[in-house]
């Protein structure tokens, strides 16, 4: 954790060296997030003690930069030099993430598998991110659910299951494999047997 403060703070000295007047101007008119409700996400997704390497920071950096518009906060972290794969990732996930944010909180999504389906493409630290932003109970609940439960979901029928009834691999298999996770994720079935009736029954429909 220290280590991510201390990465922190040189991303914010240097962005006041190379992007002053922006970055000024925007804390001044309190466009960036606030920093403790960041800190706070940050705090308790580490104490859930998942084991998962999380860049901290980059939590941070997502709040102090919350109001920048995409093309200000691309340009701001090619600027700094913040690169990397995972990190440019984190970067360019905010849109995507403030969308799926906005669709949760109007209640647009309300089944675990949709919250599931807006949320897996998202680096961890954008869902972190947007834990800290959500300003409804409703929605934070969602995001708590989703990062402590819901992302962790498997199945327990495996690809080579499915070839022993009669499913090829193939679209077909990735297909059925969707449903399964999508009925698991909503509750629909809970048990192994459960998975291999509806892998049954989609067989025989498409049978038909």
């Amino acid at each position: 954790a220290l280590a991510d403060e201390r990465r922190y703070h040189s991303v914010v000295r240097a962005a006041f060296g190379q992007r002053r007047k922006m970055l000024a101007l925007a804390l001044a008119a309190g466009l960036g997030l606030h920093l403790e409700a960041a800190r706070e996400a940050a705090v308790w997704h580490r104490l859930l003690y998942t084991g998962e390497k999380v860049e901290e920071w980059l939590v941070l950096f997502l709040a102090l930069t919350d109001r920048l518009n995409e093309e200000e906060l691309k340009h701001l972290a090619k600027r700094l030099g913040i690169s990397g794969k995972k990190r440019q990732s984190v970067i360019s996930s905010r849109s995507d993430g403030l969308r799926a944010l906005r669709a949760i909180e109007q209640g647009l999504v309300r089944k675990n598998s949709e919250i599931y389906g807006l949320l897996k493409p998202l680096p961890i630290e954008a869902v972190i991110y947007l834990m800290a932003k959500a300003g409804h109970e409703e929605a934070k609940m969602a995001l708590s659910a989703y990062i402590t439960r819901l992302r962790n979901t498997r199945l327990e029928l495996s690809g080579k299951d499915l070839i022993s009834l009669g499913i090829p691999q193939g679209e077909r298999m990735g297909e059925v494999l969707r449903l399964l996770l999508e009925k698991r994720l909503d509750s629909e079935i809970k048990t192994r047997e459960g998975e291999l009736e509806v892998a049954k029954a989609y067989l025989k429909k498409a049978g038909d």
